[in-house]
């Protein structure tokens, strides 16, 4: 069946086949009289023409009439339907496609966004909450987790709980001003204080400069992830180049207030201070916000959402009972609808749901989490009679006597993370361990009779154990 995912996140919409991305587009629209430009253009020339521009049409998709022009639209759902015949002429596909929603769309959002929908190129068989399918896959019975992701005006908290038959949004908060268009525009506020204290050159005397840097924001957030502590911004003018360069310090500096704000949100979300707190890859990209929530990054690609996505709507569909033939949406997934075999992956032969091929050593993990704790690698487990699990570095092995025993050991073999059970108990993924495995990032370790399980992450600026 011919049939796609669109992750419908402002920041990037993106649209997924069985290999993987056919096209994606920032929600952004630029009118320049007659002419009308979506996506990644519009977004590259936002700055240069900024009464012209428009990139509030998800964030505010509804019916009520544009109290500005964008150009023949009568309201943000022609917009975004505008946005939708551009994201179907450039990807080449009509038919059906299931959607990745965020958290923060209402229920009159949803109801006009199927109603756009039946104007495009698209049929859709199923909408689902986006952070739901990302994260459910990482919850155990009778758990519940945050969810962190990031759209262009907004940041959204999601609480996810499981009980022993399925895994259900439980609560959202909205944290407005906190998106991707006010964290750039601290970004290159910082960076033009850089400019003019280091060689009294303003970027902002000219809209071309100015879009200049906002064009290099991407880059300046992955050289942060990499773990740099400074930058060299650059601008070009008629005459010649002009650079500064930007800390990471006064980027922390200058995001602080956003940061305050996120974490009052959060801690009237959050119901224990053991809740484990997970970033989206949108979201690990804002400096110093994995420190804020103390937050773990939790890396599932859009084409592990795509797939998932898939998969949960084909085993939604076959236990339909809508005789209505509307758009079903889905906010609790049953348990087994988000497990699946470690090497099965319709959308990309390199997509594991939840785990990072060990293939790319900055994907493999670096510590292993228990009660909140996150402990560097190597590591040995034991159990105690009297204390339950211990957890201690190899090297400071622990006597073992008639109450202990050494349940696994994770350590580096031939550059891979590998789990060495001592007990025929110990299960990744809920599936038995027999001797040795290989670990990845996200992997799921428990052991008979122990109640709180383990779970393999990777801490952002430091390198997988011993490399």
């Amino acid at each position: 069946m011919n049939r796609a995912v669109l992750e419908l996140n402002d920041h990037q919409l993106g649209l997924y086949n069985h290999n993987g991305l056919m096209f994606s587009s920032p929600g952004y629209v630029v009118v320049n009289g007659k002419h009308i430009q979506f996506g990644q253009q519009a977004a590259e020339q936002s700055r240069l023409n900024p009464l012209g521009t428009n990139n509030e049409f998800w964030y505010r998709l509804g019916m009520t009439p544009l109290t500005r022009p964008v150009a023949h639209y009568r309201h943000y759902a022609d917009v975004a339907h505008g946005h939708l015949m551009h994201l179907a002429q450039e990807s080449g596909f009509e038919g059906e496609i299931v959607i990745a929603v965020p958290a923060s769309f209402s229920r009159e959002q949803l109801a006009v966004l199927t109603g756009v929908l039946k104007h495009s190129p698209f049929t859709p068989v199923a909408m689902m909450d986006a952070a739901l399918v990302s994260a459910s896959h990482q919850l155990a019975a009778g758990a519940e987790l945050l969810y962190v992701d990031v759209q262009l005006h907004q940041i959204s908290l999601t609480r996810l709980q499981a009980d022993g038959v399925s895994v259900r949004r439980d609560a959202v908060s909205v944290v407005l001003g906190a998106g991707w268009t006010a964290i750039s525009n601290i970004l290159v506020q910082t960076a033009t204080d850089a400019f003019v204290a280091q060689s009294r050159f303003n970027p902002q005397h000219s809209a071309a400069w100015e879009q200049q840097l906002y064009n290099q924001i991407a880059q300046w957030l992955q050289h942060f992830q990499s773990g740099e502590q400074e930058l060299i911004a650059r601008i070009h003018t008629d005459k010649n180049t002009v650079q500064a360069r930007i800390s990471l310090s006064d980027v922390l500096d200058a995001l602080e207030p956003v940061f305050q704000k996120l974490a009052q949100h959060a801690a009237r979300i959050i119901t224990s201070g053991s809740m484990p707190v997970l970033l989206s890859d949108r979201a690990a990209l804002i400096p110093g916000l994995q420190d804020c929530l103390q937050a773990i990054h939790h890396s599932v690609s859009p084409e592990q959402l795509a797939e998932m996505c898939l998969r949960v709507a084909a085993n939604a569909a076959t236990q339909s009972t809508n005789q209505n033939n509307t758009v079903p949406f889905l906010n609790a997934l049953a348990i087994d609808a988000v497990r699946s075999e470690r090497n099965q992956s319709p959308v990309s032969p390199t997509a594991n749901i939840g785990l990072t091929q060990s293939k790319a050593p900055a994907t493999s993990p670096t510590h292993l989490l228990h009660d909140g704790v996150a402990w560097p690698l190597p590591v040995a487990v034991y159990h105690q009679v009297e204390r339950g699990l211990v957890l201690a570095s190899p090297s400071s092995a622990l006597a073992l006597n008639g109450t202990q025993q050494r349940l696994f050991m994770i350590d580096l073999q031939d550059k891979h993370i590998i789990l060495t059970a001592d007990t025929e108990s110990i299960t990744v993924n809920e599936k038995p361990v027999s001797e040795r495995i290989s670990l990845q990032t996200g992997d799921q370790i428990g052991a008979a009779g122990v109640v709180n399980g383990m779970q393999c992450i990777r801490v952002l600026g430091i390198g997988a154990a011993h490399g």
